[in-house]
């Protein structure tokens, strides 16, 4: 989706289409807060699927830009290229009774099953370790969205990482951070309203985390915005 859909919009609602009192940046770096906003309550708006290489041993981190694990696919070979043994989710509190050693098990050339708990949301865990050789794993995960740069915006071919489906919580999560910008009290009330609309629109659940999180029994994603993937077990 065009950025200049969101910005012109918010610009026009504002009645400041010549970005006078909201300059141009300004309403540009609402864009950025609003896709960001819409990505810790949903996370599954902006899902990155990447062959990663596993460090040594059993704890693995998401790269850089990684908000939240959403599954471990499969096995990709050495070359990150090549499907292999799909990876099954455990629970890791069965593992931890069953197998207190299991952090120090031999080192497997490929994976079979990781380990999740919600309260670290970027970490996760795998059995058996990775060694120095291990496969890589194809995992899909939720990731901050690029942000857009206000000195290179340009309306005809900036883009930004949500789907159009988007538009509306983008739209009022911007005019939110705009109303808040003054201190009248009609703004207050108005920065209120397109706020509440926000989460209204996104249908936001009081737990987020557990919205999200993997989970042995249930679609993977948990997220009702998404059709059922299947159960893992």
């Amino acid at each position: 989706m065009l950025a200049a859909k969101i910005i012109d919009r918010v610009s026009a609602l504002l009645h400041d289409s010549a970005n006078t009192r909201w300059p141009l940046a300004e309403v540009v770096e609402y864009l950025n807060a609003a896709q960001r906003a819409i990505v810790l309550v949903r996370p599954a708006a902006n899902v990155v699927e990447v062959a990663v290489a596993l460090v040594v041993g059993t704890k693995q981190v998401l790269p850089a830009d990684g908000v939240r694990l959403l599954k471990v696919i499969r096995n990709e070979g050495l070359d990150g290229l090549t499907p292999g043994r799909v990876v099954r989710l455990g629970e890791l509190n069965s593992i931890d009774a069953v197998s207190p050693g299991w952090h120090n098990a031999v080192a497997g050339t490929y994976i079979k099953q990781y380990y999740y708990d919600p309260i670290t949301p970027r970490t996760y865990w795998v059995s058996p370790p990775a060694g120095a050789g291990s496969e890589r794993v194809l995992i899909q995960y939720s990731a901050v969205p690029t942000a857009i740069d206000p000195a290179t915006y340009n309306a005809a071919n900036t883009v930004i990482a949500l789907p159009d489906i988007y538009e509306e919580p983008l739209v009022n999560f911007s005019l939110y951070l705009a109303h808040s910008k003054n201190i009248e009290v009609s703004d207050g009330v108005l920065a209120q309203s397109h706020l509440s609309r926000f989460f209204d629109l996104l249908g936001v659940k009081r737990d987020s985390d557990a919205i999200v999180a993997p989970a042995v029994r249930d679609n993977p994603y948990n997220d009702r915005s998404l059709p059922p993937r299947g159960a893992a077990v």
